[in-house]
């Protein structure tokens, strides 16, 4: 009895000490920024990581899901990064035009690190997300250019894309840009 569970403790450590080792999966990041429209003040911002997509991108490849406002109950907006079907932002819509953002969570804008020199707009450009959008991209860009996160995705050829979030069309007093940032 006693060689048969010695026989079996052997074999299961065999077994688990046999499993090979498992590669970390290859992610791609995009930075999400939430810049003010009326003031274009940088207000917040994250990071999110998503699965490495094997497809090469020259646009953002974001899908828009809109529950609309109905009979006065409130309703959403949200990016979904269609490669990977992650989500990037959703926020409210409703009457009252207030902006409530529940996706992604964001770090105010004060606690990124600021370089001294400002980073030039790529020559490829900024795409419109459900655009075209008649507002210049100078002042916007100038309100993230001296972020060393924005310098480091730049550097590494990222794609960049603006999409208006408008919690309602009447009150642009709560409209926020939300910039993205894409290293593949």
């Amino acid at each position: 009895m006693m060689k048969r569970i010695f026989a079996l403790l052997s074999l299961s450590f065999l077994a688990i000490s046999c499993n090979p080792t498992v590669e970390p999966e290859e992610e791609s990041q995009m930075v999400v920024y939430l810049i003010d429209y009326g003031s274009n003040e940088f207000e917040a911002g994250t990071v999110l990581n998503f699965r490495k997509a094997n497809v090469s991108f020259s646009t953002l490849d974001i899908d828009i899901d809109l529950d609309p406002i109905e009979n006065g109950d409130a309703g959403a907006v949200s990016l979904i990064f269609d490669p990977t079907g992650d989500k990037i932002f959703e926020g409210s819509l409703n009457i009252e035009g207030s902006a409530a953002i529940s996706f992604p969570g964001l770090t105010a804008g004060d606690s990124y690190f600021r370089i001294d020199n400002a980073v030039a707009l790529p020559a490829a450009g900024v795409q419109d997300i459900d655009g075209p959008y008649s507002e210049s991209i100078g002042p916007i860009w100038n309100s993230i250019d001296q972020l060393g996160i924005t310098e480091i995705f730049v550097n590494n050829d990222a794609l960049l894309g603006r999409f208006l979030y408008r919690p309602n069309n009447s009150n642009t007093e709560n409209w926020k840009w939300v910039f993205l940032l894409f290293d593949q």
